[in-house]
């Protein structure tokens, strides 16, 4: 996920300087991109890569009047800095953060309060930085659940703009309120840094053939249940029958298992 300083490395040349969105604004190329990105993967506008989308997330947040721009090679730019939400690449189509454009607003871009960061149960930045700076409620990722509900949602790649839970995020914003907070009784920044790095732990990759999906909708409904699970970085073909995920050390995947056999779907590990 970009969201470090970017480190300049590969320099493009012989191309537009000004990257057109959909709605015919324009925001200057990248001169550069971060070292080691593909430049079909990177944002052309901060040269960070960002993450593939489905055509159903871009789906539920642009305006209908560019539905026609619609298709299945989008990226999401994490750069908080960037103005530039959804871009691909191959087919030189481009949309931004402005609500001309797109009908939502990502937290993590904004500075205009309220700053929406979990979609699903409607928690914004602001509450959060009140349990954790005012309040002392929360030193882990555990507590700001506990407490505001943030990154329980399950319909996460509908709702947010980045298709991912907000739980990818989440970290970051309690590292940030625990930098100023207020309360003098709460555990060194230093312990509960540790704490908040144990959700780096690694993971496994793991693949799944899943079977009755029918149609887009029912990759989407997978989707949640397996990054509701705790799985991270999940991929879902529908024609194929399969998926793909990274599994950190607590997510319990013979749960996972039942939990899709009981939405109607029938699953089983192919590899790990």
């Amino acid at each position: 996920m970009a969201l470090i300083p970017l480190v300049m490395a590969t320099a493009t040349s012989g191309r537009d300087p000004a990257v057109r969105t959909v709605a015919g604004l324009e925001f200057p190329r990248a001169e550069q991109l971060e070292a080691g990105v593909e430049p079909a993967k990177a944002c052309p506008v901060c040269g960070h890569q960002g993450r593939r989308v489905i055509a159903l997330t871009v789906t539920a947040h642009l305006r209908p009047e560019y539905w026609n721009a619609l298709g299945d090679g989008f990226w999401f730019c994490w750069t908080r800095e960037c103005p530039i939400f959804y871009y691909d690449n191959a087919r030189r189509v481009y949309v931004s953060k402005d609500l001309l454009e797109v009908r939502s607003r990502f937290g993590l871009k904004e500075s205009e309060v309220p700053r929406p960061i979990c979609y699903c149960l409607g928690v914004n930045a602001e509450r959060i930085f009140d349990e954790v700076e005012n309040k002392g409620c929360c030193d882990s990722l555990e507590d700001v659940e506990q407490y505001t509900r943030a990154g329980t949602g399950k319909w996460c790649v509908t709702t947010n703009p980045s298709g991912v839970c907000c739980r990818a995020y989440l970290k970051e914003l309690v590292a940030e309120s625990l930098a100023r907070s207020s309360v003098e009784s709460r555990p060194p920044v230093e312990e509960v840094a540790e704490r908040l790095s144990a959700d780096e732990a690694p993971r496994s990759p793991v693949g799944l053939k899943v079977g009755g999906m029918d149609c887009e909708a029912c990759g989407v409904a997978v989707t949640a249940l397996i990054e509701h699970a705790g799985g991270r970085n999940v991929r879902v073909w529908v024609p194929d029958g399969r998926a793909t995920l990274e599994a950190a050390a607590g997510l319990n995947l013979p749960q996972l298992l039942r939990e899709l056999t009981d939405a109607g779907y029938s699953s089983e590990v192919t590899s790990d």
